[in-house]
């Protein structure tokens, strides 16, 4: 059985997952009141995985990051560990 099917076929897929991206200016504001509540807090370095621009005071390190380029990343160096590459 394929994954699709699994899955339940492309109609199950397409209700399931937006294909746009699925968040919203409301999720994005969301996302910079947790940092400002992380900082509130004292937290002094933030690793932010969402797609916004951190706003915070300059004694606060940020790291962005992009989880579907690090997966991207990731799959690549097991598809050639797979298929016999040096490491």
């Amino acid at each position: 059985m394929s994954r699709l099917a699994l899955l339940g076929g492309t109609r199950a897929i397409e209700k399931n997952f937006p294909r746009y991206n699925p968040i919203g200016a409301e999720e994005l504001a969301a996302a910079q009141q947790v940092i400002d509540a992380l900082v509130e807090c004292g937290v002094k370095a933030i690793l932010n995985y969402a797609p916004i621009a951190a706003h915070v005071p300059p004694y606060v390190h940020v790291k962005d990051i992009d989880p579907v380029l690090s997966l991207q990343s990731m799959t690549f160096y097991l598809k050639n560990e797979a298929a016999g590459a040096p490491k």
